[in-house]
């Protein structure tokens, strides 16, 4: 019979094989079935937020089942609620019409003001002489890109019938189509020289706009979202009635030296787990009000600053993307307004990108100073080089859900490492 050292070492190389196994056959299952990772996360998350809820609810009394099934139908449908009423705010396809031809334009009239350019896109002050080049091939590809296509160019022609009392299409925005479809051409001569490919240049704009916005397959892309994204309720119910039972079937594996070490981190990974989601969710709320409190102010319609502050919001989960996307919203609004109706007499359509700037700072400056420091307490104060590392690292690995998913993940692994070490001193381990 082997001498106790021997099983012993012997258990810990198996222990230890055992380990790295289903290491590795966890990263290889993530990486198989990244494409869920999102929709499971999502599920996960969401009961991690109505855990102190449901315990509330079983302390007034309520039977668990009831109250998990009770917040069930209220989370849900207040989600088939929310998802209706985005819906509402988004454009119909006129409307995203006419806002690309209005965007087409400000953006054909803001580089031409800019460079000085004369009435043929030839002849400009000294920046266009040391840029244009570089950047003429740049406006035309946008320009292509937000063309009208065929049927757009139909709907538009249908848009001047005399006998409509009201015109789908304003008057406005088709002649802001007409110069667009010219400044296209001129574009386009530039880039090949005078006469050359002439005929060509008038259909390149259509065939660019088709090619850009081609739908096909687009039935079959919903399908493959929604069968993903039905994962998402069932993760959530199960977490909710298995009421810690895996957490304790997992624990109960441990030898018995272990437990208490491994039950203090359990407990701590959770509550960090569950502070951090509930505080990103408080967080990113307080950041898109206070960004579309700022929008209205500034005299944003009402359906655009709502949109443009859900969607910040929302983006606001994945650190510095928040901003860019409230920035970027917001200037290209500031771009293409013509008339701002504000609450403030010193904003105008002239300065209100300024506006949007200022904001999108203040709103920055409130996440940084306030809100994260009130909500998120240190849990996620990580320098920003390991932030932005996390982000890239997440994006390239596992695309959108990465960049998403990173910070927490960072969250979990400084909050596993800090806690281990700290139990393992507390108990003599080490």
């Amino acid at each position: 019979m082997d001498s106790p050292s021997v099983r012993k070492t012997r258990a810990t190389i198996l222990y230890a094989t055992g380990a790295l196994l289903f290491l590795a056959l966890a990263l290889v299952l993530m990486w198989a079935l990244r494409a869920i990772i999102v929709p499971l996360l999502v599920g996960a998350f969401a009961a991690y937020i109505v855990i102190p809820i449901v315990a509330w609810m079983e302390r007034k009394g309520l039977n668990r089942n009831v109250a998990i099934l009770l917040l069930f139908a209220v989370l849900f449908s207040t989600v088939f609620l929310a998802v209706r009423q985005v819906r509402v705010l988004l454009p119909d396809d006129q409307e995203k019409l006419s806002l690309r031809i209005r965007i087409q334009y400000k953006i054909n009239e803001h580089y031409a003001s800019l460079m000085e350019l004369d009435e043929a896109l030839r002849k400009g002050n000294a920046m266009y002489t040391l840029l244009g080049k570089d950047l003429d091939p740049l406006v035309l590809r946008l320009n292509l890109w937000l063309f009208p296509d065929r049927e757009e160019r139909e709907q538009l022609a249908k848009s001047r019938d005399p006998s409509l009392t009201v015109p789908p299409i304003s008057d406005q925005v088709f002649q802001h189509y007409v110069a667009n479809a010219q400044t296209v051409r001129k574009l386009q001569q530039r880039a090949a020289g005078e006469g050359e490919e002439a005929g060509q240049g008038a259909a390149s704009p259509a065939a660019a706009g088709e090619a850009a916005r081609n739908t096909g397959g687009m039935l079959h892309t919903v399908g493959e979202i929604a069968s993903l994204w039905i994962v998402t309720p069932f993760v959530f119910l199960f977490l909710l009635l298995d009421n810690g039972k895996a957490k304790r079937a997992l624990i109960g594996i441990v030898p018995n030296r272990f437990f208490e070490v491994t039950l203090n981190l359990v407990h701590d990974l959770d509550q960090a787990i569950g502070g951090y989601v509930r505080g990103t969710l408080l967080e990113c709320a307080l950041v898109g009000v206070t960004y579309a409190a700022c929008l209205l102010l500034l005299g944003f319609d009402v359906q655009w600053a709502l949109l443009i502050s859900l969607i910040t919001g929302i983006a606001n989960a994945i650190p510095f993307i928040g901003p860019l996307f409230g920035l970027g919203l917001g200037l290209a609004y500031a771009l293409m307004a013509e008339r701002v109706h504000s609450l403030l007499p010193f904003v105008n359509a002239g300065n209100l990108w300024i506006w949007v700037v200022a904001s999108v700072v203040l709103a920055k400056g409130l996440d940084d100073g306030v809100f994260q420091p009130v909500v998120l307490g240190r849990a996620v104060n990580l320098h920003p080089v390991v932030v932005i590392t996390a982000i890239i690292g997440g994006e390239l690995l596992f695309g959108v859900a990465g960049m998403l998913f990173a910070i927490p993940a960072i969250v979990v692994f400084k909050v596993l490492v800090t806690s281990t070490l700290r139990q393992l001193k507390a108990y003599y381990f080490i």
